[in-house]
């Protein structure tokens, strides 16, 4: 992230069958808790058959499913159904969890999320620059300036996430490792320092190229 996200949450309530049938924007957020009474468990809430993607940033929590536990740390995510039998909270040997999330429906979803869990699982560890999560911090951006404002958009942000999923994870895991070390060095540094106030002139030195040459590779790279 170039500039820090401010926390906030979001839920959206829009008509239109298009989003039962195809996709739809439930909720999404960026959130910091510090709280051991952070817990949600996937047989005891009010929605259903909605789709809850939530991926840490920083600190770590902890995800029940089933009768498996994972430990989830920065650059980790989960997917999950609501309702099924998952749990996840903020233990006590935690400080903080902070971690963005998007929540998401829809007759389609529920097909591709199927997909998505049968052959990768619940759990993924992603980079902060992998398409699924400059999607979020992306549509995160959007909502703080000009909103969403009708369903369409709403279904279209829902749905180009799913694709981005499935394209990461058929794709995406392949070539993680392509990149030139230049750009790979400087992917770690942003990684690493996202939080502080970087500049391209720092970025570029971590890659020991002219700033021309960087900027270059890294938009031929990425």
């Amino acid at each position: 992230m170039e500039n820090r996200l401010n926390y906030n949450s979001y839920g959206f309530r829009f008509k239109g069958d298009y989003q039962d049938k195809v996709a739809g924007l439930n909720a999404m957020g960026f959130e910091l808790q510090q709280s051991q009474e952070y817990k949600w468990h996937g047989l005891n809430r009010g929605e259903n058959d909605v789709f809850i993607f939530q991926y840490t940033t920083n600190g770590y929590g902890i995800i029940q499913i089933e009768d498996k536990t994972f430990n989830l740390e920065k650059g980790e995510a989960f997917f999950v159904k609501v309702p099924s039998n998952h749990c996840y909270y903020l233990p006590h040997n935690s400080n903080e969890w902070e971690f963005l999330y998007f929540t998401i429906y829809g007759d389609e979803v529920s097909r591709l999320f199927n997909i998505i869990v049968n052959t990768y699982g619940n759990i993924f560890k992603l980079p902060l620059h992998s398409k699924p999560i400059k999607h979020i911090i992306e549509t995160l951006e959007k909502v703080d300036t000009i909103g969403i404002n009708h369903g369409y958009d709403a279904s279209s942000c829902a749905y180009a996430f799913i694709m981005k999923c499935l394209e990461y994870f058929e794709y995406g895991y392949q070539h993680s490792d392509d990149f030139p070390l230049s750009i790979t060095k400087a992917i770690n540094f942003i990684e690493k320092h996202y939080q502080e106030d970087i500049s391209l002139d720092d970025i570029v030195k971590v890659s020991n190229l002219s700033k021309y040459h960087f900027t270059r590779q890294f938009k031929k790279s990425l």
